[in-house]
């Protein structure tokens, strides 16, 4: 739009007015006796070039043109400014956009772990009710204890519990979901479940993730704009101190009592110039005005930056630590599965303490609770690393 500015600008204008009949003879008193003379004195005149000063219904048209020649480059500025507000706009758009998008696949991830959790704790029930019914059994043949039963019972109430608050977990992660992504989701798709082990990937250099974020990360580029936007104010408010030029024509025809454009008509051809001496220090201190607008826009520019290495290294650190942990983790499942199967096999043939195979179940839960938090702890670092890089929608 701003460009459009730089073209002629053209207009067509009509008139019109009625005057009463008493000012129409006074104005006109002496064209009759003008062309009189003419004949008279000027026969090889057109006695009619005298023509009449007012009508009783006059009509009128001119057509104008204005063409800007130079003005102190506030043409120029206006258009820095237009495209750098598009830029800012448009980069801020993206910026929200990552936010949002992140913002989904965190509550996906979310919706992925209560269901896991939810899983587990299935699992869970379904494995302490059969060492109830063993128990239950050992303790009918006289190989266990009252009190071990009831062990089992109450473990089987408070896994009972756990699969309550897991359900709750999941509901309550789908309609975090639904509302991240403004639909209802679970009215026809479901997520699939991830696997219960991924695989980490090696994090390049931290410099490389530095200067990704400074070339991606739309945030930035937003911040940059808005200063971009604060030198074209500045050149704006500096052509108030410059002279301008402008060319100007305009083609006239003069009133008459028809609506045709038969009558004289005129035309001029001229260029203006006007060139500012004093303002009352206004223009001064809009120039102040800017200035510090644009001083502060660098600021937060600086201060944008600094806060996006900050995240940017965070987010690498977070990935390197969880990445260790999931790793971790893995392991200790498969090393509480194990000894799970083993002290399970164990006691069946009751050579080893019930105290001992709820010790052993209990582990082998809180491994798989490990398991499931360090694996979304690794996905969301991951996600977060791209935030903050820029590169999250890419």
């Amino acid at each position: 739009k701003a460009h459009y500015e730089y073209l002629p600008k053209i207009a067509i204008d009509f008139n019109y007015a009625r005057l009463d009949a008493a000012t129409v003879r006074r104005a006109n008193i002496f064209t009759e006796i003008g062309r009189d003379l003419v004949r008279q004195f000027a026969p090889d005149s057109d006695p009619n070039d005298i023509r009449p000063n007012a009508w009783k219904n006059a009509f009128g048209a001119s057509i104008s043109l204005q063409q800007p020649i130079y003005n102190g480059g506030a043409l120029a500025a206006q258009v820095s400014m237009a495209q750098a507000a598009q830029s800012n706009s448009q980069h801020a758009y993206f910026d929200k956009r990552q936010d949002t998008i992140l913002q989904t696949t965190e509550a996906f991830y979310n919706v992925l772990k209560a269901e896991d959790f939810y899983r587990l704790a299935t699992k869970a029930i379904e494995a302490t009710r059969r060492h109830l019914q063993t128990t239950r059994r050992m303790f009918e043949a006289g190989l266990r204890n009252r009190s071990e039963v009831l062990r089992w019972e109450v473990l089987l109430a408070e896994d009972e519990g756990h699969l309550v608050e897991a359900e709750n977990g999941v509901q309550l992660a789908r309609a975090a979901l639904e509302q991240a992504m403004g639909v209802e989701l679970y009215d026809s798709v479901r997520p699939a479940p991830a696997p219960d082990s991924i695989a980490t990937v090696e994090l390049a250099g931290l410099d490389k993730y530095l200067q990704t974020a400074h070339q991606q990360n739309p945030g930035l580029y937003a911040a940059a704009s808005a200063v971009d936007l604060r030198n074209a104010q500045i050149r704006l408010v500096r052509a108030n101190f410059l002279p301008k030029v402008n060319l100007a024509y305009n083609y006239q025809w003069e009133k008459n009592n028809t609506l045709a454009l038969d009558q004289f008509s005129t035309w001029s051809l001229g260029v203006g110039v006007q060139i500012p001496i004093f303002n009352g220090f206004t223009d001064f201190a809009r120039m102040q005005e800017a200035k510090a607008a644009k001083m502060q826009a660098e600021e937060q520019k600086s201060e944008y930056e600094n806060g996006l290495d900050l995240q940017v290294k965070q987010a690498y650190f977070n990935v390197r630590s969880a990445a260790k942990r999931l790793t971790i983790a893995q392991k200790g499942v498969e090393q509480a599965l194990e000894n799970l199967r083993v002290v399970q096999n164990t006691f069946e043939v009751g050579m080893v303490a019930n105290i001992d195979l709820l010790d052993a179940q209990i582990a082998a839960l809180q491994a798989g609770v490990n398991q499931i938090r360090a694996k979304y702890d690794y996905l969301v670092a991951r996600a977060r690393l791209r935030r903050a890089t820029g590169t999250l929608d890419l």
